[in-house]
C-alpha cells in the first residue's frame, strides 16, 4: 500500500525472525501477526495502522505472512523502500515489541508504545503494554499531547557519559569477565583520550 500522509495512522515496525530482541526480551508477544491485529482493533475510529517489513526480511517471509496481515481491516502493508524517518516524523503514535525504531520514535518526539523489555522503556513518552486488555486505554493516553524535550536531552547525555568505546564480541567471550572492572578502565581511557584531546 502507498501511504497517505493525511492520514491519521500508528507505525508498527516488523522484527527480524529469529531475534533476540523477541525470543528473550518480549517472549509472551512473539506472534506478530496477532500482536498486529491487537494494534489494529486498539485504535481510535478513523486511524490506520501502518505496517513495514523490516528490510533484512525481505524474502524470507512467506506469502501467505502477509495475505493475513492484509485480511485485518485498517492495516495498510507499506514496502520496505518507504522511508522509515519520514514514517516516523508523520505518525501520531509508533508501536514496536523492542525495535531500535522505537528509540528513532521517541528521539523524534513521537509517543512510543513497546511490547518488551528495553533500555528506552524508562521515557516518558515510552509506555510498555504488558497486559494486552490494557492496549485501547495505553493508546489514548500515548495520544495526548506532551513534552519531554528536556527528558529525552538529559536521558542521551547520561548514555554518553556512561558509554565507552568496546569490542563488545571481546568482551562477551571473557569467561568469568568482572565487566564493572571492565567497563571503568575503559571510562578511564576515554576520559584521558578526551584530555588529551582538549
Amino acid at each position: 500500500d502507498k501511504p497517505d500522509w493525511k492520514e491519521d495512522f500508528c507505525y508498527y515496525q516488523l522484527h527480524l525472525e529469529p531475534e533476540l530482541a523477541i525470543s528473550v526480551f518480549a517472549p509472551f508477544y512473539s506472534d506478530q501477526i496477532w500482536l498486529i491485529r491487537q494494534i489494529a482493533r486498539s485504535l481510535p475510529v478513523g486511524f490506520k495502522l501502518y505496517v513495514r517489513e523490516h528490510r533484512d526480511m525481505t524474502n524470507y517471509r512467506p506469502r501467505t505472512f502477509y495475505k493475513q496481515l492484509k485480511t485485518i481491516p485498517n492495516v495498510k502493508l507499506i514496502p520496505p523502500r518507504v522511508d522509515l524517518f519520514e514514517l516516523i516524523a508523520k505518525s501520531k503514535l509508533v508501536t514496536v515489541i523492542t525495535s531500535t525504531a522505537g528509540w528513532e520514535a521517541a528521539l523524534f518526539g513521537k509517543p512510543v508504545i513497546t511490547f518488551g523489555s528495553v533500555f528506552y522503556n524508562v521515557l516518558s513518552s515510552v509506555t510498555r503494554c504488558e497486559k494486552i486488555e490494557e492496549l485501547p486505554q495505553i493508546i489514548k493516553n500515548s495520544l495526548v499531547p506532551r513534552n519531554n524535550d528536556e527528558e529525552l536531552s538529559n536521558y542521551v547525555a547520561a548514555m554518553l557519559e556512561e558509554s565507552v568505546d568496546s569490542d563488545l564480541f571481546s568482551l562477551w567471550c571473557i569467561e568469568g569477565a568482572d565487566y564493572k572492572k571492565i567497563k571503568e578502565g575503559m571510562q578511564q581511557h576515554s576520559a584521558g583520550e578526551r584530555r588529551q584531546g582538549a
